[in-house]
């Protein structure tokens, strides 16, 4: 009989009434924070109601060390010093507090089908987001240019996909000259049924070998996306790739914390001007305060100018506005980003080595030895 622990303080609510007559499972019902002797128990589900006063990252860290790791539902809002962790989990879903009762019962049933008696694969991917600071910073046009670089660096054998999280005017679609095939339609009336090969069918693949992943712009979902929809799209895009370099708007939607907090690297591309780099720095402190202080976001100035004399800001003097070191400079090089929009292409594909394809991958490969850091020391 499959073990199910329920950690909740609610006897009454949805998950009661999903599971209280019915007797093909092994219930064990805890209160918040009685989960210490879970690990022996080996339960094959766990359902933990969330919300503010319930924090379960230890949990869930500790849960994909355990001989058979169960699978993780939660349920109702989700705290954001759990989303790190959550995204990380090999088998988690989270349903907000408008779900029906059948919806959780189906959701337990196709976990226990899939799980085989085996432990789940770890994911593997990283998430690398990138956003402008202010509008028109490049962004955009350096989000390809990363993935490209990554995928040239990885090589054969390793994945790279771009995610386009701007679902009402994203551009990378139109930067690519491919079109897109993200079907929001589905992703927001049945998030809970996106798998490895429904993803698939929403990826575009671009002539260069770059994987895109974005909707048509002024897609009319776009009110709908919660942040149980956009955990479980970059759940299944991690899972299913080695990295994921992850455009996304500027402004605050109701994911942003949650993304920053489960981002493996979190890059602000700000252009050399005043207001922007104020911008950027108001928009690093706005995302360490979102994620509890768990983002660390990275900025990079783009189109540095070459000229020594006139009006151009230098990056001391755009260090000391942004009151922090810029992680990179990206060359100014009006031609060859002319040439890759205008091409469809990226940058290091429309015009071999140009500066700005340089820049990049100096930037990529920065960003891979922060990572590469980062792992080890939390293997430490």
């Amino acid at each position: 009989m499959p073990k199910l622990i329920i950690i909740s303080a609610n006897r009454t609510g949805l998950i009661n009434s999903a599971f209280a007559h019915d007797d093909l499972f092994d219930i064990d019902w805890r209160d918040p924070g009685d989960w210490s002797d879970l690990a022996e128990l080996t339960p094959d589900v766990i359902i933990l109601e969330t919300g503010s006063s319930v924090v379960a990252t230890d949990l869930i860290s500790s849960a994909r060390n355990w001989p058979f790791p169960p699978a993780i539902i939660s349920v109702g809002d989700i705290a954001l010093q759990d989303m790190r962790s959550l995204i990380g989990y090999p088998r988690a879903l989270a349903l907000n507090e408008t779900a029906y009762p059948d919806d959780l019962y189906d959701q337990v049933m196709e976990l226990l089908t899939d799980r085989n008696g085996l432990p789940a694969p770890a994911r593997s991917g990283q998430c690398w987001a990138v956003t402008g600071a202010v509008g028109g910073a490049g962004a955009s046009l350096i989000s390809i240019e990363m993935a490209y670089q990554l995928s040239r660096r990885l090589g054969e054998g390793k994945k790279v996909c771009l995610l386009d999280l701007n679902f009402e005017d994203g551009s990378l679609a139109t930067y690519l000259d491919i079109s897109p095939s993200l079907d929001l339609s589905v992703l927001c009336n049945a998030p809970d049924r996106l798998d490895a090969s429904l993803l698939e069918a929403f990826i575009s693949e671009h002539e260069s070998g770059l994987k895109l992943i974005a909707t048509p712009r002024g897609a009319r979902f776009h009110q709908k996306i919660g942040p149980e929809i956009v955990l479980k799209l970059l759940e299944v895009a991690c899972e299913n790739n080695d990295y994921v370099v992850v455009d996304i708007p500027r402004w605050r939607q109701p994911w942003t914390g949650a993304l920053a907090q489960g981002a493996d690297q979190f890059v602000i591309v700000s252009e050399l001007t005043v207001p922007a780099l104020h911008a950027a720095r108001h928009l690093c402190s706005d995302l360490e305060t979102l994620s509890n202080h768990v983002a660390e976001p990275k900025i990079v100035l783009n189109r540095m100018a070459k000229r020594v004399f006139g009006h151009s800001i230098s990056v001391d003097k755009a260090e000391h506005a942004l009151k922090r070191k810029a992680v990179a400079a990206i060359s100014s090089d009006w031609d060859a980003a002319a040439a890759a929009v205008n091409m469809g292409m990226p940058i290091s594909s429309a015009s071999p080595g140009s500066r700005m394809g340089k820049d990049v991958k100096t930037l990529v490969e920065t960003l891979l030895s922060d990572s590469e850091l980062t792992q080890k020391s939390k293997a430490a």
